[in-house]
C-alpha cells in the first residue's frame, strides 16, 4: 500500500468496492465522499466506522426525497482531522 502514497501523492484516487477493499484503503484516505441511503435491508458487510475524533464533516447536502425515488438520501463529505 505504500506505493499508493509514494506514486500517487498528488492524485485523486477513488476507491469503490466492498467491505474488504474499503478496509484496505481506509487508513490512507484523507476524504470520504459518502452517499447515505435510508432504506431498510439486511446486510452482513459494512463500511468502516467513521469516528468524530478522527473525522469531521466538511460538506453536507440535506436529505432529498422526490416522486421519482421513494427512498431518502443525502451526501456527506468527511475530512480526516
Amino acid at each position: 500500500m505504500n506505493n499508493v502514497n509514494e506514486n500517487y501523492e498528488n492524485e485523486t484516487i477513488y476507491v469503490c468496492g466492498g467491505e474488504s477493499v474499503y478496509k484496505e484503503f481506509f487508513p490512507y484516505c484523507k476524504y470520504i465522499d459518502m452517499t447515505k441511503v435510508y432504506v431498510g435491508c439486511d446486510a452482513d458487510r459494512f463500511f468502516p466506522l467513521i469516528t468524530h475524533d478522527e473525522w469531521i464533516v466538511s460538506h453536507h447536502i440535506a436529505m432529498r426525497n422526490s416522486e421519482e425515488y421513494w427512498w431518502q438520501f443525502h451526501f456527506i463529505e468527511f475530512k480526516r482531522k
